[in-house]
Formats: structure tokens, sequence, C-alpha cells
């Protein structure tokens, strides 16, 4: 009878053990579950991350940064320095303290470098701070010079133009598209300025210019083009007298041999309307170029980019 109890209490006790011993098997394959969720959830967020528009302009900037004219020049002087003084070690500069001769600086006022640390110390603002060192290590030269019949100084206009760019979104607006992009002005040393179109908007992208880069939008814009520059000043005083007396201005194209289709190394001349009155009129400086094919989505997005003093 003793022995039916011990063999009865000792399956009992067996019973418990291997329920125990279910339940945690259990609990540590939920546990293992759960780690894996997480560690894919991370994975997945690390991935998100690394792939993400943002990620992805870094490290784009950072390889043309790296690829640059000036940073490969910058790689070949110092190799050129470290020859000089160790040729054991010719890839090791040994006076990292010397500044680079092949940097330049590409913010000038009249022809002169600025002296970027004392601008940035005059101004307060980091969104000026940044546009004015994005600009200033830029590859593009941005020459600003006074206007004497505005009264305005070069140095006036720079701060002008950091303002103009301080005030643009940094998403770039669905019109500046190659899609909408009609036509380029080129002038003698200068980057070509992009004229966009889109249904009654219209922009334009200027890369160089005296009174700086800047982004313009406006609406109910008619663009005309002229064989000569003669006919388009011609045309200009006929703009311009409709303008001063309120008048409607309906030219007649012809006797300005003039057309509104961009057509290649014509002058061009841009009008704006309330109704059929001109409320602005501005002649570009140089001659139209219709190639377009170069001009894609991301390049004219890093021009946008270049414009406003965003590198990222």
């Amino acid at each position: 009878m003793k022995k039916t109890r011990s063999t009865t209490s000792e399956r009992q006790e067996n019973q418990t053990q291997a329920a125990a011993d279910i339940r945690s098997r259990s609990l540590n394959s939920s546990n293992n579950q759960v780690g894996r969720a997480e560690m894919i959830v991370q994975q997945k967020m690390l991935a998100d991350i690394h792939g993400s528009p943002k990620m992805i302009a870094q490290r784009l900037s950072i390889q043309s940064l790296h690829n640059s004219p000036r940073m490969a020049a910058q790689r070949k002087q110092a190799k050129q320095n470290s020859a000089r003084t160790n040729h054991a070690l010719p890839q090791i500069s040994t006076n990292l303290t010397k500044p680079v001769t092949a940097v330049q600086r590409v913010i000038k006022l009249d022809g002169a470098d600025v002296d970027t640390t004392q601008l940035l110390a005059e101004v307060a603002d980091m969104a000026e701070k940044i546009i004015i060192a994005n600009w200033d290590w830029s590859q593009t030269v941005h020459n600003f010079t006074k206007n004497d019949k505005q009264n305005l100084s070069a140095k006036q206009k720079l701060l002008n133009a950091i303002q103009r760019a301080k005030n643009q979104v940094r998403t770039v607006p669905a019109l500046f598209s190659a899609a909408n992009l009609k036509f380029l002005t080129q002038a003698e040393d200068r980057l070509p300025t992009l004229y966009f179109v889109q249904g009654t908007n219209s922009g334009r992208l200027r890369q160089q210019h005296g009174s700086g880069p800047a982004v313009f939008t406006e609406v109910n814009k008619i663009d005309y083009f002229f064989a000569s520059k003669s006919k388009m000043r011609k045309f200009k005083t006929a703009a311009k007298l409709a303008m001063t007396n309120r008048e409607d201005f309906n030219p007649d194209l012809s006797a300005y041999e003039a057309t509104t289709i961009p057509t290649a190394g014509y002058a061009h001349f841009e009008t704006t309307y309330s109704g059929r009155k001109l409320i602005k009129i501005h002649p570009s400086g140089g001659a139209v170029v219709t190639g377009l094919d170069a001009y894609t989505d991301l390049k004219i997005k890093a021009i946008y980019q270049g414009i406003i003093g965003l590198t990222t």
C-alpha cells in the first residue's frame, strides 16, 4: 500500500515538473519570438533610415565633395607637401596647419574677395551663416557689383541676395522640373539662367549675376524672342511707354521680327501682365539656348539648392 502511494506521488511530481518544463520552453520560445521580432523591426528601421532621401542626399553630397576639383587639388597639394618633407611617407602631410593654396574664395564684392570670417561675425542668424558658408565653399563664383542708379553697394546687394535665398523653401517646387524647363539664357562669363513654364506660372533660376543668385516665380508672363538686340531695344521702348501710360500692350510681332517660340541665339525679353496691361518688363542679358537634354530633375534640384545656399 505504501509503495502504491509512493509511486503515485512520484508520478504527480513528474507530471508537475513536465508541465513546468513545457511552460518554461513556451516562455523561452515566446521570448525568442519577441526578440526576433524586435530585431526585425530594428533592422527595418535602420534600413529605412539608411535609404531615406536625406541620408542618400548626404552620401551623394559627401561623394560629390570628395570628387570635386577643389578636393582633388587639396589632396594633390597635400601629397606634394608631404613628398618635399618626407619621401618615406608620401601619403602623409607633415604640416597640417599650413593652408592649402588651391582653395579659392568665391564670394566677391566688386571683384575683391570677401572677408568671410568678418561677414559671418556680422550675421547673427544661423540660416544666413549657412548660406554664406555654402556659397563661399561652392564651385560657383558670386561677384556682387554695385548699382549706382539704384544707389546699391555691392555689400547691400549681397545682403539682399542672402535674404532672398533664406526666404525660399528647401524642397524644390514642382514648377522647377525638367518637364517644365523651356529654355536657357547664356550671358558671357556667367552660368545659364533656367526658365520654366507650367500653365500660367513661370519661374526662373538665376545662377550668377551682379545681384547674386536668385529664384523667381510669377504669373501671367509672356516671353518674347528677337533675332537682334536692336529690335529688342525698339520693343523695350514701346513696352516701357505702354507701361508708363497704363495702356494695353498688344505688340505686332512682325514689326520687331519677334516670336514667342524660344529660338537658339535669339535675344530674350520678359513681360508680365495684369489683364492686357504691363506691370513688369525685363530684358535678359544673354542669348537663348534650347539644348536642354543635360538638365535632368536631379541637376535642376542641385542648381536650386546651390542658389538658396543649401547643399544637403
